[in-house]
This record gives C-alpha cells, structure tokens and sequence, in this order.
C-alpha cells in the first residue's frame, strides 16, 4: 500500500467515491451514470439530495448512509428515521450502507454518535425529498400544497382521493440535483397519514 511521507496510508487513485466510480439507482428524478465527489459531515449545501435519499421507480425509497451496522441496530433505526420523514411503510426503505462509491463520507461509526449525528442528516436528507416530491405531486395535481395529504408514499387531494399520485411515479424524469429547505416533521406529526 502506498505511503505518504508520514507513513500513513496514501488515498488510491479511482478511489471509491470519486467521480470515477458508476452508480446504478434512479434517484429522485435522474438516472445516475456517475458518483458525484463526496464530503464529509452531511448534506452540505454542495451535495446532492440524490446522495442521501433515491426513489425507485416502483416507490422503494433506498436512503445512504456512511455509518456502518455494528450490531447494535442502527440500519434499522435509520430506515424508520427515512419512513417516518417520507411517510412510507418501513418495509419499502431499503439502506445502503459504508459503500464508499455510493454512501456520503460521514466519518467513522461511534455507538450513538450514528443516530445522532448520522441520523439527523438522514431526517434532514428525507424532509427535503418529502418537500421535492409534494412539490412536483403539487404540479402533477394541480391542487395547492395546503390541500395535499401524504398516506404511505401516495400523495392526495384532501377530499378527492382519487386524485393522487404515487412517489414512485413522481420521480421520473425530472432532475433532483438542487437542495431546497425543509423542516423535519415534528413527532407529533408523524403518523399514518400526513399534511404535506
């Protein structure tokens, strides 16, 4: 392995991460050919939603994280972090997790410090695609985001249920490269069904 003049291990070149490496999930709107350049600490302004959360085509929600499972539960506390916010059942969010050529540099894994830290970058990530695709199911409807509800990864017309459209079929086509704010939902709010 190579060495700086340290003695600590050198970076590889086409290390996994860098723009070199392929990618092979639609994300929220885009089919990915490339990784984009990772950083470390989050969903910095300069990332990508489609680093942290993708929506499959069918509605399978697969969220990356850079923490790893220790035993200790932390894969299946970060997907019900990931359903909660996007308001889908646990069993359509699929983690991927410590793939340096797809998850975002979030530093090493420490005990709680994941569900902390790396937990609220995962609620952060899901608020701002829950926020996206209310937006674009806004559009799709032709309703005011005040007149949407959320049930299950489906958003509705308050009132006209059928009138709705599946996350899933939201993504397709349109690009998710920008980053809008979004509050997190607070917990009292997090239930089967939700406003958008």
């Amino acid at each position: 392995m190579a060495q700086d003049e340290q003695g600590r291990a050198a970076p590889r070149q086409g290390a996994p991460g860098d723009a070199t490496q392929a990618a092979n999930v639609t994300s929220l709107g885009q089919a990915e050919t490339q990784s984009p350049q990772r950083s470390v600490g989050g969903p910095a302004a300069s990332m990508r939603l489609d680093d942290w959360i993708a929506v499959e085509p069918e509605g399978t929600i697969t969220a990356y994280s850079g923490k790893v499972e220790t035993g200790t539960g932390v894969r299946t506390a970060l997907a019900q972090i990931v359903a909660e916010e996007l308001d889908v059942p646990l069993a359509r969010v699929r983690m991927v997790m410590g793939d340096t050529s797809r998850t975002p540099d979030e530093g090493y894994t420490a005990g709680s410090l994941t569900i902390e830290m790396g937990g609220a970058q995962l609620r952060k990530a899901a608020a701002e695609a829950r926020q996206a695709l209310v937006e674009r199911a806004a559009a799709h409807l032709g309703a005011p985001l005040e007149q949407l509800e959320i049930q299950e990864g489906v958003v509705s017309v308050r009132g006209a249920p059928d009138r709705r459209v599946g996350y899933g079929e939201l993504q397709g086509g349109v690009p998710s490269t920008a980053r809008s704010p979004a509050v997190p939902r607070s917990s009292a709010s997090r239930s089967t069904t939700s406003s958008a």
